[in-house]
């Protein structure tokens, strides 16, 4: 799935790990990441796991109890960009980046 997006001037800011320039190494690529946060909930928690433990088995207990959320979406999500350097220099948050882009 490609989607082709262009950033215009305005849209160009500088990266969010290092405040510079996305370009600022020479590089020509940069990644746009998005995030989204998410709080979870106490009680469905609390009652998934005593299904789980009335159970004996997690996996069971999740196909025959109710398949309720464990966590909500704050409708809180904010965009920025990361420069090449920044996301290499972090190979954790550019494999991230790499398996979010091939699922």
């Amino acid at each position: 799935m490609s989607t082709s997006t262009k950033l215009r001037r305005a849209e160009i800011t500088a990266c969010f790990a290092c405040g510079k320039g996305v370009a600022h190494a020479g590089d020509i690529c940069f990644y746009r990441v998005s995030l989204q946060q998410f709080v979870l909930d106490p009680s469905a928690i609390q009652r998934q796991h005593g299904l789980e433990m009335q159970i004996g088995n997690a996996a069971l207990a999740q196909i025959m109890g109710p398949d309720s959320p464990l966590a909500q979406s704050t409708d809180e999500q904010k965009t920025s960009l990361l420069c090449q350097q920044c996301a290499t220099r972090d190979m954790g948050m550019l494999l991230v980046l790499t398996e979010e882009q091939t699922a």
